[in-house]
C-alpha cells in the first residue's frame, strides 16, 4: 500500500488544468484547437491545402515540401498551352483535389480548377519565388527528369518547341494574311503600272494614235497582244473591250503615223502585255482573299 500526498495530487491537477483549460476556453469562443497538419475554419474541420504548380512537362502536387502526385504530359507543348488557354482537360486532377484545398501557381489553372468546383487560391509571390528557385529540382523529384541535366535539357528542348508552336500559330492569323494580301497588292500595282506605261511607250512608237482612244492599260494590252497595227480587225478591238470605238480604231490605223515595229520588239512588248494580264488577273485574286 503507498502512500498518498495531498499536496502532490493538487499541484498535479492545477498543472493539467492549466494544459486543458485554454483549449476549453477556445471551444467556448466557437474555434477549435489548433492539431498540426489540419485547417480548421467557422469551427469545422477542412481539407489539407496543397500547392498545384504547372511546369513545361506537367501538373505538380506539392504536400508542403513533398510531392503528393504527379501528372505528366504526354505532348509537353500542346497540354501545355491547352492550360494557358483554358480549354485543358484536367479531369484526373480535379479528382484527385476533390476533398482538399489547393493553391495554384499559374491563373489559368486556377481558373480551371475553379470552374470544376475545386476551392483554389493563386499562391503568393513568396511561394512563386520558392518554386521558380527550385524547378529544376521540382521536375526531378516528381519523375518528369532522371537528373538536374535532364531536367535542364527538357526544358530547353520544350522551349524550342513551344517558340516553334507559337510561330505556326501566329502564321496562321487571318489577320496577318490580310496584311500580306495588301502588301502583294500595293507590289502588284507599282509592278503592273511600270510595266504598263513601257508597253504604251514601245508599242506607242508604231501605233501612237492608240493611246489617246484607249484609257484602260488591260485593254490597251489585248491589243498589242494581237499583232501590229495593220493586223488589228474589229473582232480584235471588240474582244479588247471597245467595240464602241472598233470602226474608229480600224480608221486611225490605217492612216497611223507609226513607224514600223521589228519582230524582236513586237515580242517583247507582247510579252511585257502577257504580264501586264497576269498581273491584272492576280490583283483580283488578291483583292477577293481581302474581302472574303
Amino acid at each position: 500500500m503507498y502512500g498518498c500526498d495531498p499536496g502532490a495530487h493538487a499541484i498535479s491537477f492545477a498543472v493539467t488544468a492549466w494544459q486543458v483549460w485554454p483549449h476549453r476556453l477556445a471551444v467556448f469562443a466557437g474555434e477549435w484547437p489548433r492539431i498540426p497538419g489540419t485547417v480548421f475554419k467557422g469551427g469545422q474541420k477542412s481539407p489539407l491545402m496543397y500547392n498545384v504548380v504547372l511546369t513545361e512537362l506537367g501538373i505538380i502536387v506539392l504536400d508542403g515540401q513533398s510531392t503528393s502526385r504527379a501528372f505528366a504530359f504526354g505532348d509537353a507543348v500542346s497540354e501545355y498551352m491547352a492550360i494557358k488557354e483554358r480549354r485543358a482537360d484536367i479531369g484526373e486532377l480535379v479528382e484527385y483535389l476533390s476533398s482538399k484545398e489547393a493553391a495554384a501557381s499559374d491563373r489559368s489553372l486556377q481558373f480551371l480548377l475553379e470552374k470544376k468546383y475545386v476551392e483554389c487560391r493563386m499562391m503568393d509571390a513568396d511561394e512563386l519565388e520558392k518554386i521558380r528557385a527550385s524547378r529544376q529540382q521540382m521536375l526531378v523529384d516528381a519523375g518528369f527528369a532522371s537528373d538536374q541535366r535532364d531536367a535542364l535539357e527538357k526544358l530547353r528542348s520544350f522551349a524550342l518547341g513551344l517558340s516553334s508552336a507559337k510561330i505556326g500559330e501566329v502564321s496562321q492569323s487571318p489577320d496577318l494574311h490580310v496584311i500580306q494580301a495588301v502588301g502583294a497588292l500595293d507590289e502588284v500595282d507599282k509592278v503592273a503600272n511600270i510595266m504598263g506605261a513601257r508597253m504604251r511607250e514601245w508599242y506607242g512608237l508604231h501605233f501612237p494614235e492608240l493611246d489617246n482612244v484607249i484609257d484602260t492599260i488591260t485593254g490597251y494590252a489585248k491589243v498589242v497582244l494581237a499583232g501590229r497595227r495593220d493586223s488589228l480587225t474589229a473582232t480584235v478591238f471588240e474582244e479588247a473591250g471597245l467595240g464602241a470605238k472598233a470602226e474608229m480604231l480600224g480608221v486611225l490605223a490605217s492612216k497611223s503615223r507609226g513607224g514600223d515595229i521589228t519582230d524582236a520588239s513586237l515580242v517583247t512588248v507582247q510579252s511585257m502585255a502577257r504580264q501586264v494580264l497576269e498581273s491584272h488577273k492576280l490583283r483580283a485574286e488578291l483583292e477577293e482573299n481581302i474581302t472574303a
